[in-house]
């Protein structure tokens, strides 16, 4: 992000320019981000939170470790955050797990929210129940 920012810089503050059509690009990336910012959006910036929770989808206590995001039996999770571990999400809907994708040796459990919509992605953790992460690879994302 700091690339950006002194490319930008460095294009508002004067240096030599490239050609417009580059000036208005980096001018644009420097607007949204200020934009972001103003609202409180940062880029994706990881906040560790070690928080024990009940599922509320099967009623299972799962004993946070800092990482953990969804239920380990049920792989069900909830719309709490905007960037991983902030708690600033607003809608607080069910993201029900829809699909299963192999990354390497990695499984990757696919959630959308029931609530906004909202598409999103998480590793499966070493923990969660092998059996529902197959009954979840036979959804369509």
């Amino acid at each position: 992000m700091s690339v950006i920012f002194i490319t930008v810089l460095g294009v508002l503050s004067g240096a030599p320019r490239e050609n417009k059509q580059q000036e208005g690009k980096w001018l644009k990336i420097y607007l949204i981000i200020k934009k972001m910012h103003a609202i409180g959006l940062k880029m994706k910036k990881f906040q560790r939170r070690t928080e024990d929770f009940v599922c509320e989808k099967c009623g299972r206590k799962v004993q946070g470790n800092g990482y953990t995001d969804h239920c380990s039996k049920c792989l069900w999770s909830k719309h709490v955050d905007i960037n991983p571990g902030d708690r600033r999400a607003s809608c607080k809907g069910m993201m029900e797990p829809v699909g299963i994708r192999k990354k390497g040796e990695k499984y990757i459990i696919l959630y959308n929210c029931l609530n906004c919509g909202i598409r999103h992605r998480v590793t499966k953790a070493e923990e969660d129940d092998f059996e529902a992460i197959i009954m979840t690879s036979k959804k369509n994302f």
